[in-house]
């Protein structure tokens, strides 16, 4: 019985897969700055989905952002009060499983990654066409992505095809945005109303922004380098291929 071969890269209207070898540090590291960062990291979407809903959940029915922003503050009273430990007792099981599981799934990737390497044929995808669109695999430029991420997190994905990715990280973006006040906030600072700007924003959504900023910028930098790699190893193996056909039928 003959075995499928491992794909290396495959192409979907929605943008991509593949297997790439990484620090599996990284997805833990994205982990903890907010579950779900380091699967979403790795093209683990669906995953990485789940855990930054769970985070919405009981991160605001425990109340814990509202009550690291006191403990910043100095203001420990104020911090136990606000928190609800009935969800906040929860939190820490969860988060240690979200660094495990990025960490474990970034070593099985690695794993498969090397068997794919030792593969006589390979499987390169570099275009996709369906009514709803194409998916191109190109070289593009990695500042030029986390140029358009600066803008919006979100935006460097969307130009790069990874549009799974671009949707969850501008959804999420634009609802802590939005339910911050951040906007409003910024708009009265630039006036001199600094009291009213305290006043309006909502820490227990706002301590998410510097996050997903920030992961926006650098994944898409990321996401950028990775493909360009994978571009030039597609274009090299199948270069390859085509000499040593073009010598056969010779």
């Amino acid at each position: 019985m003959e075995l499928k071969p491992i794909p290396r890269l495959r192409m979907f209207t929605l943008g991509m897969a593949y297997l790439v070898r990484r620090n599996p540090w990284l997805p833990v590291w994205w982990s903890v700055c907010l579950p779900g960062f380091g699967h979403l990291a790795m093209g683990q979407h669906l995953k990485g989905l789940a855990f930054m809903a769970l985070e919405i959940l009981i991160n605001h029915l425990g109340h814990l952002n509202l009550a690291i922003f006191y403990t910043l503050l100095g203001d420990i009273d104020a911090a136990r009060n606000v928190i609800d430990y009935r969800w906040a007792l929860l939190y820490p099981l969860f988060y240690i499983f979200a660094m495990y599981d990025a960490y474990r799934v970034a070593i099985e990737i690695n794993v498969m990654t090397e068997f794919e390497r030792v593969q006589s044929e390979r499987h390169f995808d570099l275009v996709t066409v369906t009514v709803f669109g194409q998916a191109i695999l190109c070289r593009r430029n990695p500042i030029l992505a986390a140029v358009w991420s600066a803008f919006a997190p979100g935006l460097g994905h969307f130009y790069t095809d990874r549009k799974i990715k671009g949707f969850i990280l501008l959804g999420w973006y634009l609802g802590v945005t939005l339910n911050s006040h951040l906007v409003m906030a910024v708009f009265h600072v630039l006036r001199g109303e600094y009291e009213v700007s305290r006043q309006l924003i909502d820490y227990q959504w706002f301590l998410y922004w510097p996050s997903i900023y920030l992961f926006g910028i650098v994944d898409a930098y990321q996401d950028t380098v990775e493909q360009n790699q994978l571009f030039t190893e597609a274009f090299r193996y199948r270069m390859r291929k085509y000499l040593k056909n073009s010598n056969v039928e010779e």
